[in-house]
């Protein structure tokens, strides 16, 4: 789409030719050292301590800072996110309009912080000394437990009422080729007759076709996520130590892996799905736009929502396996592939004296979706109070962490950083059409976070100090959860206000990465580099802005 992006025949340092400046370079998978020369920075080789592929980028020195380019995406295997997620919530506006100027129509954004350069680096006893107490611990009521045990049933119950509806769906197929054989023995002649021999191999046709539809969803892997980037406890070492803190106060189980999204969003999940059901096996999943929009206070107390998910044992695993079967039934109601479009086109193509057994097996597939539509708005029903109930219990591990205001704080950063990604990606598929690209997304977020009205950040609080909690919501709304958490009180047991981001040995440099690797899911591995844009001139050049509020 873009161009080749230039890759390396992989080559051994030692065998590579010295025809330009040699520069001094690192595997980002065993830290190993090597010098290269100057071009080859940008290129993929193999490394030849650990056999893994990685990118030359030249390292920093004390006498030429050089700006690192995106590193590659490490090659660790793809993890989904099935813990319920803390994310924002929609807002109802559209928060982006192409004003159809020029580049004045965003404003620059306003200068960095002067000190971003000369604060001092975050060292682990600082960290430590930010942690003023213990957290006090409170039991969930039995009658909650017993509520969530029900929810699971009910759950598993309505999975046994679909697989019932394809049995019988079965048996009525069996039924008819066994005892509607009359139709063949009809005494009429000429077409009356072939008329009778397609109604009776109709349901022979129908009946496996709404069978298959119904067994497609139940044998069907979920689409598989991007390539994700996960860190390591050696290249990030305060980060590990800060959530493995988080995770001894809260009482939940450390994360074995921690990848990091372009997302703004966090969650804690099982690292293997089901195969970790049973055990304590979790994957921490982090949007680096969170570490650059929240302080260290906060976003700690996100860290402490997602694993006070997994503080109670039981709980933790019936809530995980009523979420996942709310969400298998919202894919296989709302998921479309290419056996849909089959089936459409070929009730669209046969002649209606022959097609009207297609459509009737395409209406047949539309009825045994409303039955899975029905069922799931009954799963939804039954398991929305309990779930809300289960955010409730995660809220108060927030706010005993951070404290009830900056509780309230997260949750208006949280809905503004959401509000600011949309934007974002209004003016990644602006540029997509000049081949240009973002940099660094977690940047180009928080540009436009700096540049937000105030009439819409205005907006936003307003409509957050409105919203009512409906009956199928999963998620109580932020108005009942930050009165939730007024109730619970308290100034928290973390006091640090520096920058989320200081966790990470150099953010840039992974913000970076992490953006290359969403664009190598997103278009694959023909973007140029040269195609990248620093965040700011990024936004300057885009005609997508901020929408007035509406009076």
């Amino acid at each position: 789409m873009m161009g080749d992006r230039p890759r390396a025949s992989c080559p051994r340092w030692g065998c590579m030719e010295n025809r330009s400046m040699s520069i001094a370079t690192a595997c980002s998978h065993c830290q190993a050292r090597f010098s290269a020369p100057e071009s080859a920075v940008g290129r993929r080789v193999t490394c030849s301590k650990c056999k893994q592929q990685f990118v030359v980028q030249q390292l920093r020195s004390a006498a030429s800072p050089a700006k690192p380019k995106p590193a590659a995406p490490s090659q660790a295997p793809t993890a989904r996110s099935q813990a319920a997620a803390r994310s924002p919530r929609s807002t109802s506006p559209t928060p982006v309009q192409p004003t159809g100027g020029n580049a004045a129509a965003v404003p620059a954004p306003p200068p960095a912080r002067a000190d971003a350069k000369s604060r001092p680096p975050l060292t682990e006893a600082e960290l430590a000394a930010a942690f003023t107490g213990s957290m006090p611990r409170s039991r969930t009521p039995v009658t909650y437990q017993f509520g969530l045990l029900a929810s699971a049933v009910v759950m598993i119950a309505l999975i046994l009422v679909y697989l019932a509806l394809i049995a019988a769906a079965c048996y009525a197929v069996y039924y008819h080729l066994n005892n509607h054989t009359g139709m063949l023995q009809a005494r009429v002649g000429g077409r009356g007759k072939v008329m009778l021999f397609i109604a009776y191999l109709a349901p022979a046709f129908i009946g496996p076709v709404i069978i298959f539809f119904m067994l497609k969803p139940l044998l069907a892997r979920p689409a598989k996520d991007q390539r994700t980037r996960s860190l390591t406890r050696k290249s990030e070492p305060l980060l590990f130590a800060f959530v493995d803190r988080v995770c001894q106060t809260v009482g939940a189980p450390q994360p074995k892996r921690i990848d990091v999204t372009c997302d703004v969003n966090a969650s804690a999940s099982f690292r293997r799905g089901l195969l970790s059901f049973l055990g304590r096996d979790l994957v921490l999943t982090i949007g680096l736009p969170l570490m650059a929009g929240l302080s260290l206070r906060e976003f700690g107390g996100v860290l402490a929502h997602e694993f006070g998910h997994f503080a109670q044992g039981a709980g933790m695993r019936l809530t995980y396996l009523v979420r996942s079967i709310s969400h298998w039934f919202m894919r296989v109601v709302y998921e479309r592939d290419q056996w849909d479009q089959w089936l459409a086109d070929t009730a669209g193509d046969l002649d209606l004296r022959i097609g009207w057994v297609v459509l009737l097996a395409q209406g047949g597939v539309a009825v045994s979706r409303g039955v899975l539509w029905v069922l799931m708005h009954v799963g939804m029903a039954v398991s929305g109070l309990l779930l809300r109930q289960m955010e409730f219990d995660a809220d108060r591990y927030e706010t005993r962490f951070g404290g009830a205001e900056s509780f309230a704080a997260t949750s208006r950063k949280l809905r503004l950083l959401g509000l600011s990604s949309q934007l974002a990606q209004a003016q990644l598929m602006e540029q997509l059409a000049d081949q240009k690209l973002v940099e660094d997304l977690s940047s180009l977020i928080v540009v436009n976070l700096r540049t937000m009205p105030p009439a819409t950040a205005k907006q936003v609080t307003d409509q957050m100090a409105d919203e009512k909690t409906g009956w199928f919501d999963t998620h109580p709304c932020d108005r009942e959860r930050i009165a939730a958490a007024e109730r619970t009180g308290g100034d928290g047991i973390f006091q640090s206000a520096r920058p989320a981001r200081d966790l990470l040995a150099d953010f840039a440099v992974q913000s970076k990465a992490t953006t290359w690797d969403q664009y190598m899911g997103w278009f694959g591995p023909q973007v140029p580099r040269d195609a990248l844009v620093a965040a700011p001139a990024f936004a300057r050049a885009c005609k997508s802005s901020w929408k007035p509020p509406q009076a």
